[in-house]
């Protein structure tokens, strides 16, 4: 099932009037394809690609561009996940991960280890981090915030990895919570 979801209204809500089709796998593209230095640590249940809509996933690039003027990458944990394919989430979760505009991302130090950040996002992060003190883990948060605020994108008040592109989609009005398969995303050649 999708749901129709009208701009602009942050945060967002939904209108659970279900809908014939909305965005389509045309619509998004694979975001490795657009720049293969931003890695993926896919979260269970994701897509092995991180797929999103083209304008967020163009916006995600020049995030990353800012963000290793810093000395730091950005890592994708979760992108855009089919609303069926992990009924175990919350449905707002769902909700926003369907929507192809919401991306959960931390930052990364040249050597591709996590930076530390001011809580750990998992348990597999906990392990690889370094020791850098609060102070450090404050000032890679923000380095992260403003890198993606400047693209548009809005901090998640509840968890602080994820983020949603806040700017309705080049000649779109609404943004949909989608159900196709990540792998009909075409790739480009």
């Amino acid at each position: 099932m999708i749901w129709r979801v009208v701009f602009p209204m942050l945060p967002v809500f939904a209108s659970l009037s279900a809908t014939a089709l909305g965005s389509e796998a045309k619509d998004f593209v694979r975001l490795a394809q657009l720049d293969y230095s931003i890695k993926s640590q896919m979260n269970a249940g994701a897509p092995k690609d991180c797929v999103l809509l083209k304008d967020v996933a163009e916006a995600l690039v020049r995030a990353q561009q800012a963000t290793t003027l810093t000395g730091l990458s950005l890592r994708v944990l979760d992108c855009y996940r089919p609303f069926s394919s992990s009924p175990k989430l919350p449905e707002s979760e769902r909700q926003d991960l369907a929507r192809g505009n919401t991306v959960e991302v931390i930052v990364a130090d040249p050597s591709g280890s996590p930076a530390m950040l001011p809580k750990p996002h998992d348990q597999a992060i906990i392990l690889s981090a370094k020791a850098y003190s609060r102070k450090e883990a404050n000032k890679n948060r923000q380095k992260l915030v403003d890198a993606l605020a400047r693209e548009g994108f809005q901090a998640s008040p509840k968890k602080w990895w994820r983020f949603t592109y806040a700017k309705p989609p080049q000649n779109a009005v609404e943004v949909t919570i989608n159900d196709f398969p990540a792998s009909e995303v075409p790739r480009i050649h």
